[in-house]
């Protein structure tokens, strides 16, 4: 894990520096150009200044923009909240995936009222596995705190494990949970296999098109099958990480996004035959977001 963060930090530092070393080519160019006015037009033109700030940098840069967000899946881990609704098996869930007494797990219902977050590796991709308060009506202020915190994971979380009570007809709040968990990238786990299914007829209508795995966390029947599931899952197509709030993923994505717009500024000035100290500048200004 550790040897794979390094090398997609490394990746992903090279890239930056091979753009920002396109840059620094492209302003002295247009340095010389400014140097020397009147050998301008032998110098560089501004279809070729435009043609190659298109190809060497702006293309580049949104390149490398789509790709961070893939690339962030191997350097952070994938934020993924356990939701469901109350006593649903949240916490007991959380400890057989990380194979330890993290959560505290009574039969009370509203165990767990504060995010409980861990990390950990499963089918060789990263997660940082987040056990949040069951959703359902509060009881006093510390519930409604948990609840709220809970609503906002739901929102900010790459990745969603529903833990569903098969033991226990679907309740209003169940279907909330799964209704919401379908605008993102989710896994339905059916909880409690060491007991009688009463979530009744219809039940499994609920979930229908979402990806399911069935589970005891209190036996740890089904914990290999859930495992490549969430693997599967995860691997499937394109993660949405849009919503990462790591310090060093943001610092390089607002770089490229101000380097971007500068590099189209400059793009565009040479377009519109602007002096060359217009697009010049813009090249600087984009060379100063890596800084």
């Amino acid at each position: 894990m550790r040897l794979a963060t390094r090398q997609v930090r490394g990746a992903l530092k090279q890239e930056i520096e091979d753009l920002r070393k396109a840059a620094v080519d492209l302003l002295a160019q247009a340095e010389v150009a400014i140097d020397f006015p009147e050998e301008e037009a032998d110098i560089i033109s501004r279809e070729q200044m435009a043609a190659r700030i298109k190809a060497a940098l702006t293309g580049p840069a949104r390149e490398l923009m789509a790709a961070h967000a893939r690339k962030r899946i191997w350097v952070d881990g994938v934020h993924t909240a356990i939701v469901g609704r109350v006593n649903a098996g949240k916490s007991s869930l959380l400890n057989r995936l990380l194979d330890e007494q993290r959560a505290i797990v009574t039969p009370i219902p509203g165990t767990t009222r504060d995010l409980i977050e861990s990390t950990v590796t499963i089918e060789g991709v990263p997660l940082r596995l987040v056990d949040t308060a069951g959703l359902g009506r509060a009881k006093d202020a510390a519930e409604l705190a948990g609840v709220q915190m809970t609503a906002r994971m739901l929102e900010e979380a790459d990745f969603l494990l529903v833990v569903v009570d098969r033991s226990r007809p679907l309740s209003p709040d169940d279907r909330d949970i799964i209704r919401r968990a379908r605008e993102k990238k989710a896994l339905v786990v059916l909880n409690k296999l060491d007991l009688p299914d009463r979530m009744g007829d219809g039940g499994a209508d609920a979930f229908a098109s979402l990806p399911v795995a069935g589970i005891s966390a209190l036996t740890g029947e089904g914990l290999t099958g859930l495992r490549k599931k969430i693997a599967a899952s995860l691997l499937e197509g394109d993660l949405d990480m849009s919503t990462s709030h790591a310090a060093t993923n943001l610092r390089h994505r607002r770089a490229l996004e101000q380097a971007a717009a500068s590099f189209m500024a400059a793009g565009d000035a040479a377009l519109k035959e602007r002096p060359m100290e217009i697009i010049a500048f813009e090249l600087r200004r984009g060379l100063d977001a890596f800084v």
